[in-house]
Protein backbone atom coordinates (compact mmCIF):
# COMPACT_ATOMS: atom_id res chain seq x y z
CA UNK A 1 0.00 0.00 0.00
CA UNK A 2 2.68 2.46 0.93
CA UNK A 3 4.97 1.87 -2.04
CA UNK A 4 1.84 2.08 -4.23
CA UNK A 5 1.03 5.06 -2.85
CA UNK A 6 4.49 7.10 -3.45
CA UNK A 7 3.97 5.51 -7.36
CA UNK A 8 1.03 7.61 -7.34
CA UNK A 9 2.48 10.90 -6.11
CA UNK A 10 5.60 10.26 -8.19
CA UNK A 11 3.57 9.77 -11.36
CA UNK A 12 2.96 13.67 -11.65
CA UNK A 13 6.28 14.56 -10.25
CA UNK A 14 7.61 12.75 -13.35
CA UNK A 15 5.47 14.10 -16.02
CA UNK A 16 5.84 17.29 -14.44
CA UNK A 17 9.87 16.60 -15.02
CA UNK A 18 9.38 15.40 -18.82
CA UNK A 19 7.72 17.80 -19.84
CA UNK A 20 10.52 20.07 -19.25
CA UNK A 21 12.53 18.41 -20.84
CA UNK A 22 10.80 17.76 -24.04
CA UNK A 23 10.36 21.63 -23.79
CA UNK A 24 6.32 21.74 -23.95
CA UNK A 25 6.24 24.93 -22.55
CA UNK A 26 7.32 28.43 -24.03
CA UNK A 27 7.48 29.74 -21.28
CA UNK A 28 8.30 26.91 -18.45
CA UNK A 29 8.80 29.57 -15.90
CA UNK A 30 5.36 31.29 -16.61
CA UNK A 31 3.59 27.75 -16.60
CA UNK A 32 5.10 27.36 -13.01
CA UNK A 33 3.81 30.70 -11.59
CA UNK A 34 0.29 29.90 -13.02
CA UNK A 35 0.20 26.28 -12.22
CA UNK A 36 1.48 27.18 -8.48
CA UNK A 37 -0.95 30.06 -8.43
CA UNK A 38 -4.28 28.40 -8.85
CA UNK A 39 -3.19 25.66 -6.56
CA UNK A 40 -2.13 27.86 -4.08
CA UNK A 41 -5.39 30.34 -4.53
CA UNK A 42 -7.78 28.16 -5.78
CA UNK A 43 -7.07 24.08 -5.36
CA UNK A 44 -5.53 23.80 -1.56
CA UNK A 45 -8.21 26.15 0.00
CA UNK A 46 -10.57 24.36 -1.47
CA UNK A 47 -9.00 20.69 -0.35
CA UNK A 48 -9.14 22.21 2.99
CA UNK A 49 -12.15 23.65 3.07
CA UNK A 50 -13.63 19.94 1.54
CA UNK A 51 -11.58 18.48 4.34
CA UNK A 52 -13.15 20.05 7.00
CA UNK A 53 -16.76 20.82 5.94
CA UNK A 54 -17.00 17.18 6.04
CA UNK A 55 -19.70 15.71 7.90
CA UNK A 56 -17.92 12.83 9.69
CA UNK A 57 -15.14 14.94 10.14
CA UNK A 58 -14.33 15.47 14.38
CA UNK A 59 -11.70 18.43 15.06
CA UNK A 60 -9.40 16.82 17.26
CA UNK A 61 -10.51 17.82 20.67
CA UNK A 62 -6.59 17.48 22.82
CA UNK A 63 -4.50 20.74 23.22
CA UNK A 64 -1.53 18.75 22.04
CA UNK A 65 -2.78 19.12 18.89
CA UNK A 66 -2.98 22.31 18.17
CA UNK A 67 0.10 22.96 20.29
CA UNK A 68 2.75 20.60 19.52
CA UNK A 69 3.44 21.70 15.79
CA UNK A 70 4.47 25.96 17.23
CA UNK A 71 6.28 24.29 20.07
CA UNK A 72 8.42 22.58 17.54
CA UNK A 73 8.76 25.04 15.53
CA UNK A 74 10.11 27.10 18.30
CA UNK A 75 12.21 24.63 19.50
CA UNK A 76 13.94 24.16 16.13
CA UNK A 77 14.30 27.60 15.22
CA UNK A 78 16.31 27.97 18.87
CA UNK A 79 18.22 25.13 17.38
CA UNK A 80 19.50 26.48 13.76
CA UNK A 81 19.44 30.05 15.81
CA UNK A 82 22.38 28.59 17.70
CA UNK A 83 23.92 26.96 15.13
CA UNK A 84 24.25 29.88 12.83
CA UNK A 85 26.06 31.96 15.10
CA UNK A 86 28.93 31.65 13.16
CA UNK A 87 27.10 32.08 9.91
CA UNK A 88 24.30 34.81 11.02
CA UNK A 89 23.76 35.67 7.29
CA UNK A 90 22.27 32.11 6.75
CA UNK A 91 20.02 32.57 10.17
CA UNK A 92 16.82 33.89 8.54
CA UNK A 93 17.06 31.13 5.15
CA UNK A 94 17.94 28.69 7.83
CA UNK A 95 14.82 28.96 9.60
CA UNK A 96 12.25 29.38 6.86
CA UNK A 97 13.33 26.70 5.25
CA UNK A 98 13.11 24.44 8.27
CA UNK A 99 9.51 25.26 9.34
CA UNK A 100 7.96 25.61 6.37
CA UNK A 101 7.46 22.14 4.57
CA UNK A 102 5.88 21.18 1.53
CA UNK A 103 2.59 19.89 3.81
CA UNK A 104 -0.12 21.50 1.27
CA UNK A 105 1.52 19.80 -2.14
CA UNK A 106 3.38 16.63 -0.67
CA UNK A 107 2.26 15.82 2.90
CA UNK A 108 -1.57 16.00 2.36
CA UNK A 109 -1.99 13.76 -0.53
CA UNK A 110 0.53 11.53 1.30
CA UNK A 111 -1.37 11.78 4.28
CA UNK A 112 -4.21 10.72 2.57
CA UNK A 113 -2.71 8.04 0.24
CA UNK A 114 -0.93 6.47 2.87
CA UNK A 115 -3.61 6.32 5.68
CA UNK A 116 -7.29 6.46 3.73
CA UNK A 117 -9.40 9.49 2.88
CA UNK A 118 -11.04 9.08 6.24
CA UNK A 119 -7.88 11.31 7.49
CA UNK A 120 -8.41 14.00 4.98
CA UNK A 121 -10.22 16.27 7.80
CA UNK A 122 -7.57 15.66 10.40
CA UNK A 123 -5.07 16.64 8.09
CA UNK A 124 -6.03 19.44 6.21
CA UNK A 125 -6.52 20.77 9.79
CA UNK A 126 -3.06 19.88 10.82
CA UNK A 127 -1.80 21.33 7.19
CA UNK A 128 -3.48 24.50 8.26
CA UNK A 129 -1.86 25.01 11.71
CA UNK A 130 1.69 24.35 9.83
CA UNK A 131 0.54 26.82 7.01
CA UNK A 132 -0.59 29.61 9.61
CA UNK A 133 2.47 28.65 11.88
CA UNK A 134 4.84 28.71 8.97
CA UNK A 135 3.48 32.14 7.64
CA UNK A 136 3.34 33.97 10.67
CA UNK A 137 6.97 33.30 11.78
CA UNK A 138 9.38 32.49 8.63
CA UNK A 139 8.78 35.42 6.75
CA UNK A 140 9.11 37.46 9.75
CA UNK A 141 12.63 35.33 10.61
CA UNK A 142 13.84 35.73 6.89
CA UNK A 143 13.88 39.08 6.98
CA UNK A 144 14.59 39.87 10.74
CA UNK A 145 17.38 37.51 10.31
CA UNK A 146 19.02 38.21 7.19
CA UNK A 147 21.60 40.80 7.39
CA UNK A 148 21.85 43.49 5.05
CA UNK A 149 17.47 43.08 4.46
CA UNK A 150 14.81 45.38 3.39
CA UNK A 151 14.25 45.15 7.37
CA UNK A 152 11.20 48.29 6.22
CA UNK A 153 9.16 45.96 4.59
CA UNK A 154 6.41 44.38 6.02
CA UNK A 155 5.44 40.22 5.97
CA UNK A 156 2.20 40.69 6.92
CA UNK A 157 0.47 41.93 3.93
CA UNK A 158 2.02 39.12 1.99
CA UNK A 159 0.16 36.65 4.45
CA UNK A 160 -2.78 38.37 4.87
CA UNK A 161 -2.87 37.77 0.79
CA UNK A 162 -2.91 34.07 1.11
CA UNK A 163 -6.00 32.31 0.90
CA UNK A 164 -4.48 29.08 2.72
CA UNK A 165 -4.65 31.41 5.58
CA UNK A 166 -8.13 31.88 5.69
CA UNK A 167 -9.19 28.51 4.23
CA UNK A 168 -9.04 26.82 7.91
CA UNK A 169 -11.15 29.60 9.57
CA UNK A 170 -13.68 29.57 6.61
CA UNK A 171 -14.00 25.74 6.65
CA UNK A 172 -14.16 25.84 10.79
CA UNK A 173 -16.74 28.85 10.36
CA UNK A 174 -19.14 26.71 7.44
CA UNK A 175 -19.66 23.59 10.29
CA UNK A 176 -22.22 26.29 11.64
CA UNK A 177 -24.19 26.02 8.46
CA UNK A 178 -27.51 23.10 8.55
CA UNK A 179 -26.39 19.54 7.21
CA UNK A 180 -28.00 20.02 4.09
CA UNK A 181 -26.22 23.22 3.07
CA UNK A 182 -22.81 21.67 4.84
CA UNK A 183 -23.39 18.94 2.34
CA UNK A 184 -23.72 20.94 -0.57
CA UNK A 185 -21.29 23.06 -0.22
CA UNK A 186 -18.85 19.85 0.47
CA UNK A 187 -20.10 18.45 -2.67
CA UNK A 188 -18.91 21.85 -4.80
CA UNK A 189 -15.69 22.09 -3.17
CA UNK A 190 -14.56 18.74 -3.24
CA UNK A 191 -14.15 18.07 -7.13
CA UNK A 192 -11.90 21.25 -7.25
CA UNK A 193 -9.70 20.43 -4.39
CA UNK A 194 -9.13 16.97 -5.75
CA UNK A 195 -7.39 18.54 -8.70
CA UNK A 196 -4.90 20.17 -5.80
CA UNK A 197 -2.33 17.12 -5.52
CA UNK A 198 -2.03 16.30 -9.30
CA UNK A 199 -1.25 19.76 -10.02
CA UNK A 200 0.94 20.64 -7.30
CA UNK A 201 3.09 17.59 -7.84
CA UNK A 202 3.30 18.11 -11.68
CA UNK A 203 4.75 21.62 -11.13
CA UNK A 204 7.23 20.44 -8.62
CA UNK A 205 8.41 18.10 -11.28
CA UNK A 206 8.32 20.63 -13.54
CA UNK A 207 10.15 22.84 -11.28
CA UNK A 208 12.75 21.07 -10.54
CA UNK A 209 13.99 20.11 -13.93
CA UNK A 210 13.91 23.45 -14.52
CA UNK A 211 16.12 24.66 -11.73
CA UNK A 212 18.38 21.44 -11.95
CA UNK A 213 21.09 23.45 -12.00
CA UNK A 214 21.02 25.06 -8.64
CA UNK A 215 22.17 21.60 -7.26
CA UNK A 216 25.45 22.46 -8.44
CA UNK A 217 25.77 25.50 -6.19
CA UNK A 218 24.31 24.74 -3.36
CA UNK A 219 27.72 24.33 -1.03
CA UNK A 220 28.03 23.82 2.55
CA UNK A 221 24.81 26.43 3.28
CA UNK A 222 22.55 24.15 0.96
CA UNK A 223 23.85 20.85 3.07
CA UNK A 224 23.00 22.79 6.38
CA UNK A 225 19.69 24.12 4.73
CA UNK A 226 18.43 20.25 4.10
CA UNK A 227 19.86 18.76 7.03
CA UNK A 228 17.77 21.55 9.41
CA UNK A 229 14.27 20.66 6.85
CA UNK A 230 14.82 17.24 6.79
CA UNK A 231 16.84 15.93 9.84
CA UNK A 232 16.92 18.72 12.66
CA UNK A 233 12.99 19.70 12.17
CA UNK A 234 11.30 16.09 12.11
CA UNK A 235 13.93 14.88 14.88
CA UNK A 236 12.20 17.59 17.08
CA UNK A 237 8.77 16.70 16.01
CA UNK A 238 9.14 13.33 16.79
CA UNK A 239 10.62 14.25 20.50
CA UNK A 240 7.48 16.44 21.10
CA UNK A 241 5.38 13.77 19.83
CA UNK A 242 6.75 11.26 21.52
CA UNK A 243 6.50 13.39 25.14
CA UNK A 244 2.80 13.93 24.23
CA UNK A 245 1.89 10.17 23.96
CA UNK A 246 4.04 9.43 27.12
CA UNK A 247 1.43 11.78 29.12
CA UNK A 248 -1.02 10.27 27.48
CA UNK A 249 -2.02 13.33 25.34
CA UNK A 250 -1.65 12.19 21.78
CA UNK A 251 -4.19 10.12 19.67
CA UNK A 252 -2.49 7.88 17.27
CA UNK A 253 -4.33 9.03 14.23
CA UNK A 254 -3.11 12.52 14.97
CA UNK A 255 0.81 11.55 15.88
CA UNK A 256 0.88 9.92 12.70
CA UNK A 257 -0.13 12.71 10.46
CA UNK A 258 2.10 15.32 12.16
CA UNK A 259 4.79 13.32 12.24
CA UNK A 260 4.58 12.42 8.31
CA UNK A 261 3.76 16.51 7.59
CA UNK A 262 6.95 16.94 9.52
CA UNK A 263 9.12 14.67 7.25
CA UNK A 264 8.14 16.63 4.05
CA UNK A 265 10.76 19.20 2.05
CA UNK A 266 10.53 22.51 2.00
CA UNK A 267 8.01 24.38 0.51
CA UNK A 268 7.94 26.10 -3.10
CA UNK A 269 6.15 28.88 -1.79
CA UNK A 270 9.63 29.69 0.34
CA UNK A 271 11.11 30.64 -3.08
CA UNK A 272 8.10 33.24 -3.91
CA UNK A 273 8.44 34.49 -0.16
CA UNK A 274 12.60 34.76 -0.84
CA UNK A 275 12.26 37.06 -4.18
CA UNK A 276 9.36 39.19 -2.87
CA UNK A 277 11.51 40.38 0.04
CA UNK A 278 14.61 40.24 -2.24
CA UNK A 279 16.18 37.91 1.02
CA UNK A 280 18.11 34.62 0.07
CA UNK A 281 16.62 33.45 -2.76
CA UNK A 282 19.33 31.12 -3.68
CA UNK A 283 20.05 29.40 -0.51
CA UNK A 284 16.33 28.96 -0.09
CA UNK A 285 16.20 27.33 -3.78
CA UNK A 286 18.91 25.31 -3.07
CA UNK A 287 16.87 24.29 0.23
CA UNK A 288 13.77 23.47 -1.93
CA UNK A 289 15.11 20.98 -4.47
CA UNK A 290 17.95 19.37 -2.42
CA UNK A 291 15.17 18.59 0.39
CA UNK A 292 12.72 17.47 -2.52
CA UNK A 293 15.40 14.74 -4.02
CA UNK A 294 16.29 14.11 -0.75
CA UNK A 295 12.57 13.04 0.43
CA UNK A 296 12.03 11.01 -2.61
CA UNK A 297 14.03 8.55 -0.20
CA UNK A 298 13.66 9.59 3.15
CA UNK A 299 10.27 9.62 3.19
CA UNK A 300 8.76 6.38 2.36
CA UNK A 301 11.53 5.46 4.90
CA UNK A 302 9.86 8.11 7.32
CA UNK A 303 6.35 6.77 6.71
CA UNK A 304 7.58 3.37 7.19
CA UNK A 305 9.08 3.99 10.43
CA UNK A 306 5.92 5.70 11.77
CA UNK A 307 3.46 3.08 11.15
CA UNK A 308 5.64 0.94 12.40
CA UNK A 309 6.50 3.15 15.69
CA UNK A 310 2.72 4.12 15.90
CA UNK A 311 0.71 0.78 15.58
Amino acid sequence: MTALAFAGLAFPVALGAMTGVAALFADPAAAIRDLNRYALYIAFPALIVAGLTDAAFEPPAQPWFWAVIPIAMAITIATLRLAASRVPQQAGTLAISAIFGNVAYVGLPLCVSVLGAAVLGTTSLAVSVFVLSSLLLGPTLLIRWTPGAATDRSPWMSVARQPLFWAPFVGLGLRLLPDGALSTLHSLMSPVGASAAPVALFLLGLYLWENRSRLAHGGGSGVAHVLGKMVVFPAVMLACVLAARRLGWADDQAARIVLILSATPTAIATFALAQEFEVGADSVATAIVGSTLLAALSLPAAVALILQWIA
